[in-house]
């Protein structure tokens, strides 16, 4: 019986070795994909979930303090303001509430809201794309009345690009929103 003789440098690989350059591997593997950046379309669902949450908190607000709260959507973000009925102007809503401050959309966001069967989209030139009344306006109002309603239907619309899915969040005069995701009609 032969016996081979292996020479000190020639031995293969252990298991142990083989799972440790597989971890190391996948290690870096995570660390490209989260180097990438975060999704667009995850960016403006919670974008959308965190829009809704807010009109939601300002209305009851409004309710509760007996007072009009205006939102106003542009195409950089939105904001909320109290409406003064007596001198019949918008003031900012004091600074201390962290929760209703002004909020910018990440670059390349795309918002436009329907109001009453006229699509206006924010900030843009007016291209009719879709053959409905669309308008172009430099912002957008939503007033959330002391009686828990909205002052008019509406749905907002957000894309994180061109080709990127679409969120929308529609709002009836009774003052219930329904949030619809790209999948649903």
């Amino acid at each position: 019986m032969r016996r081979r003789h292996v020479a000190a440098g020639q031995r293969g690989l252990t298991l142990i070795e083989i799972l440790v350059v597989l971890i190391i591997i996948g290690v870096m593997i995570n660390f490209a994909v989260l180097s990438v950046g975060p999704n667009k379309n995850a960016q403006a669902e919670e974008e959308i979930h965190r829009l809704a949450a807010l009109i939601g908190l300002a209305s009851q607000e409004a309710v509760l303090g007996s007072r009009e709260i205006v939102l106003e959507l542009d195409e950089h973000g939105y904001r909320f303001f109290e409406l003064d009925v007596t001198e019949n102007k918008l003031v900012a809503i004091d600074d201390d509430d962290k929760l209703l401050r002004e909020r910018s959309l990440p670059d390349g966001f795309k918002l436009s809201i329907d109001l009453e069967g006229d699509t206006i989209t924010l900030g843009e030139s007016n291209n009719d794309k879709n053959g409905k009344n669309s308008k172009t306006a430099p912002a957008a109002r939503i007033y959330l009345l002391s009686s828990g309603e909205f002052a008019q239907p509406f749905e907002l619309t957000l894309q994180a690009s061109e080709d990127g899915d679409t969120y929308r969040l529609k709002g009836d005069p009774s003052g219930k929103l329904e949030l619809i995701y790209p999948n649903n009609t």
